[in-house]
């Protein structure tokens, strides 16, 4: 593209606000005047305004301007424009409210690993060609958590298929979602595995099942179930229940009517509804049994990804009460102990399980291990914990049917980014690559990995140890406690005064709260979460849009009580929040 040099674009750009024509050094024009880079073809800070016109306060803390990155950078503007948007993160961080991640962290004594680059290139238990990595740190922490979700440590590369295996992740628990559907893919369609390789297990010849769908897995998860889920079954190619039965069986499905997109959550009774609260968040599990039965006597090895505590509700699936539901379809359509065959051989086959369980506990398995020490132990009881008589929702790998777990390392542990930890057994590891240039097999699926989240997880873990994260654990939901009774005592004094139900409810031992959407400016002042809910009243469907906050364990008191004065404010919550819909709408 050839641009007179003397040409004066309009659009401004930079802190400055000068023509982005301008700035452009003749570094950026060839010998024949030609530019070697594309101009902006409208003004950046009102295209990305305009995506955020519901996002508008932010829009207002942080002028658009003042980041954008001229051809020469922001020379002696850096340091201000850093200044304003460290002074707009420290503001939101004072009053952070909405999301399950913990924003009050110190890791100041890892700012000169920061001049480091860390990458735990390929696979955690072999420290590789590449040395500047935080490998040793990394397996502590998987240790450490294998040992609190009562794995078989260490992890054991030969002779132990029982004994874990794992990596910290780069990313949050999306990453090990992803990672958990590709292993589950593989395992469940045949695909040699590397203990297949390494310790091979045979057994009495038996030809190949001759069922077209014998190595055609079926996803189910519920629809509270986090959307990186469908996300990840996407990416690697695993159809859901919804899928198949849409296209194969239309008028089939045994819960009667349109195939659910996702299994149906627990509903909530009359009386509930009526008193403003939700479903659960569970997934049903009577619902999800004719479901994976419909399936299973089809021959499809099935694929089951449990919640320990939903995105949105904070809820735990009966992990222990759904394997129950479905042990003996998985017995009956011979999805126990099946013949996986590797080629034609009589000997060349393998026994594995024709389903696999996925624990998606983003939030809830990184604290709930020391909650159910306290539970056991006797430290939360009658007289300080109102949930006692609950029985412990059981989730780890004292369970034998557990094949995966995931949780983030940005939530309740407080890593300063995301991050995560995934974990599963040695014998359900997927086929690895062995670059040469590396020095260690590559088993994740990153490849290249971020060296520093583990060393943060590590640092973290360092400095607290059980008797601090049992603290903060504790403190985590008591404080969830007190406050939905503060809630409690709010609805009824608006119900009075303004006769708005504020649709309070929370699941068993979750740290988060939801209620009515409230007004834009607590919205962003508290950085409240927003979704909808579809609810059915005496034959009345109406679409709700609610908020939530979560209880971590870094969040101030005085946070806290600002909120329930705004709150208790005329106009604190959103009167239009709630929209009756139509049979068809809703369907």
């Amino acid at each position: 593209m050839y641009v007179d040099k003397k040409t004066q674009f309009t659009i401004p750009f930079g802190p400055d606000s000068h023509p982005w024509i301008s700035q452009i050094p003749d570094l950026a024009y060839g010998q024949f005047g030609e530019l070697l880079i594309t101009p902006p073809s409208a003004d950046p800070a009102k295209v990305y305004e305009a995506h955020n016109t519901y996002f508008i306060a932010q829009q207002q803390h942080i002028n658009e301007k003042d980041l954008q990155l001229p051809a020469a950078g922001q020379q002696q503007k850096q340091a201000e424009n850093q200044e304003k948007l460290h002074h707009y993160l420290l503001q939101q961080k004072e009053h952070f409210l909405g999301y399950q991640v913990v924003v009050n962290t110190d890791y100041s004594e890892l700012f000169s690993a920061m001049n480091t680059m860390i990458n735990n290139l390929g696979d955690p238990f072999t420290n590789g060609f590449c040395t500047v990595n935080s490998k040793p740190a990394e397996r502590a922490v998987l240790d450490f958590y294998a040992s609190v979700w009562r794995a078989n440590w260490p992890a054991q590369r030969t002779g132990n298929p029982d004994s874990y295996w794992g990596y910290v992740l780069s990313m949050g628990s999306t990453e090990g979602n992803m990672y958990a559907m590709l292993s589950a893919r593989d395992y469940l369609s045949g695909h040699r595995l590397v203990v297949d390789q390494n310790d091979h297990h045979l057994v009495k010849p038996k030809r190949r099942n001759s069922n077209p769908n014998y190595y055609k897995p079926i996803a189910f998860f519920s629809e509270d179930t986090h959307y990186s889920i469908s996300k990840a079954i996407h990416a690697m190619g695993i159809p859901s229940f919804y899928d198949i039965g849409s296209e194969f069986y239309p008028n089939e499905c045994p819960l009667g009517g349109d195939w659910p997109r996702q299994v149906p959550s627990e509903q909530a009774s009359k009386e509930e509804l009526y008193a403003g609260k939700l479903g659960s968040g569970c997934i049903d599990i009577g619902k999800l049994q004719l479901l994976v039965e419909f399936f299973a006597k089809k021959g499809h090895p099935i694929l089951i990804i449990l919640n320990y505590g939903t995105t949105f509700k904070g809820a735990y699936d009966d992990i222990p009460e759904v394997y129950k539901a479905l042990k003996d379809i998985f017995i009956q359509y011979g999805l126990v102990n099946r013949e996986v065959c590797f080629g034609d051989k009589d000997t060349d086959v393998d026994i594995r399980q024709g389903y696999w369980i996925h624990v998606d506990g983003a939030l809830g398995a990184s604290f709930m291990p020391f909650i159910n020490m306290a539970m056991k132990t006797g430290k939360l009881n009658a007289d300080n914990f109102f949930e006692h008589d609950l029985a412990f929702p059981e989730f780890d790998f004292s369970l034998p049917y557990i094949h995966s777990i995931v949780t983030s390392g940005h939530k309740f542990l407080g890593a300063p980014t995301p991050c995560g930890i995934y974990m599963s057994k040695q014998k359900y590891l997927a086929t690895m690559n062995n670059p040469q240039y590396v020095g260690a097999p590559d088993s994740t699926l990153a490849g290249s990995r971020n060296g520093l989240v583990a060393l943060t997880l590590w640092s973290m873990l360092g400095k607290t140890g059980y008797a601090e994260l049992q603290a903060r654990a504790i403190h985590s939901l008591t404080m969830t406690q007190t406050l939905y009774q503060r809630f409690s005592a709010l609805a009824k004094m608006i119900k009075q005064r303004d006769g708005i139900d504020i649709w309070l409810h929370r699941s068993a031992f979750s740290l988060c709260i939801l209620f009515r959407r409230t007004n834009p400016a607590i919205t962003f002042k508290y950085s409240l979460c927003e979704a909808q809910e579809a609810v059915s009243i005496d034959g009345v469907k109406y679409n709700r849009h609610y908020v939530h906050l979560y209880c971590m364990w870094d969040r101030k008191q005085t946070t806290l009580d600002s909120l329930m004065i705004d709150l208790a404010q005329p106009g604190a919550f959103d009167k239009t929040a709630e929209i009756i819909l139509s049979n068809s709408a809703l369907g």
